[in-house]
């Protein structure tokens, strides 16, 4: 009995890595890992978007045999917002930041008040649950506009 459930949720993650991929094979927009244990389907990762996240949770209880999907996804458009807020909340004297997220990476740029400020924003940034790492963005990437300005805040 335990060896059929285990092949049936073998095959049952089969099915579901098989329709995810044949329904979004653009792989950019996620970073995620897909387990199934007793019919339930768990995504686990990074997406781009909560747009992104509930696509895949539809896809994936699309499968028949899905019971229920359980995701745990960190999607980039509220884990800047989260970012920001922290970084807000961090610092009494908060500078003119922009905050970016890319699968979990965050990047924060912009004027500083001081070395200081800079130190405390990637220190609370790094430290947001889903964050995977969190880097200074160089003044250059800021001005010649290749990276999104999220959220900005004096």
């Amino acid at each position: 009995m335990i060896a059929d459930r285990a092949r049936s949720d073998g095959d049952l993650l089969a099915a579901v890595r098989a329709r995810l991929d044949a329904d979004r094979p653009d792989h950019s927009a996620s970073q995620y890992e897909l387990s199934v244990a007793g019919g339930r389907a768990m995504l686990v990762g990074h997406v781009r978007s909560r747009a992104v996240a509930q696509g895949l949770v539809a896809t994936a209880g699309e499968v028949r045999g899905v019971s229920r999907v359980d995701e745990r996804l960190v999607a980039d458009d509220e884990l800047e917002l989260r970012v920001a807020a922290a970084i807000a909340t961090a610092s009494a004297r908060a500078s003119r930041l922009a905050v970016r997220a890319d699968l979990g990476h965050v990047r924060v740029g912009g004027l500083y008040w001081s070395p200081q400020v800079r130190s405390d924003a990637l220190r609370a940034a790094a430290l947001v649950p889903g964050v995977l790492a969190a880097r200074p963005v160089p003044a250059s990437e800021i001005a010649d506009r290749s990276v999104r300005v999220e959220t900005i805040w004096s």
